[in-house]
């Protein structure tokens, strides 16, 4: 049974990829959710809502934030992607489970705990965070040079794509370097200029 989440704040999405699939995904009421839709589509559903409304007992809407717009979309617990999972005809149903538990949960997981973490902080502490930011900018922007070095050709070509693409390594960079995604962005869209002319907000 679908029902409607009424939270006035939005839900930042963290996407992750699988075997050129987007999983996007999102930390709501202190657990790692999934946009039903891409879970369905990775696991082979031709009928993606059907497959949400026969399999996905808590599948709820919810505002959620994607490439800067808001969109009311299906989120599903974790409970429910087991059963897409386990309904699922695809021989990749399997590999699909033990990547969603081995890599996207802990990571999700980390990702919440850093959110819930920073709602108040010391003066001391942000600016200790700062310092701890400049010092992971440079490695973090030649993470990012690295993981799209070849893709620039698709900014003309096919823009969309590698601006999708461009996100999901800020994703994955933001998380490997322990970095709030926001920073990782603006480092990623004008360089070390995104931390040296002002003082860094993390907060």
């Amino acid at each position: 049974m679908n029902t409607a989440h009424n939270a006035t704040n939005t839900l930042p999405i963290v996407a992750y990829a699988f075997d050129g699939n987007e999983i996007r995904t999102v930390f709501f009421d202190s657990d790692p959710w999934f946009i039903a839709k891409d879970v369905a589509e990775a696991l082979g559903y031709t009928d993606t809502d059907q497959a949400i409304r026969k399999h996905c007992k808590a599948a709820i809407t919810s505002p959620v934030e994607s490439t800067g717009q808001v969109r009311h979309m299906r989120i599903i617990p974790e409970r429910d992607v087991y059963r897409l999972i386990f309904n699922s005809r695809l021989q990749s149903a399997e590999r699909f489970e033990e990547w969603v538990v081995a890599e996207v949960l802990p990571s999700i997981r980390k990702r919440g705990m850093f959110i819930m973490g920073q709602q108040k902080i010391r003066t001391e502490l942000l600016d200790a965070l700062a310092e701890n930011i400049r010092e992971k900018a440079l490695p973090a922007l030649r993470e990012f040079d690295r993981l799209t070095e070849h893709d620039h050709w698709l900014a003309y070509k096919k823009p969309d794509k590698y601006k999708s693409l461009c996100q999901l390594a800020i994703d994955r960079i933001a998380l490997d370097f322990d970095l709030p995604r926001s920073v990782m962005e603006a480092i990623a869209l004008t360089g070390l200029t995104a931390i040296t002319e002002q003082r860094m907000e993390v907060a």
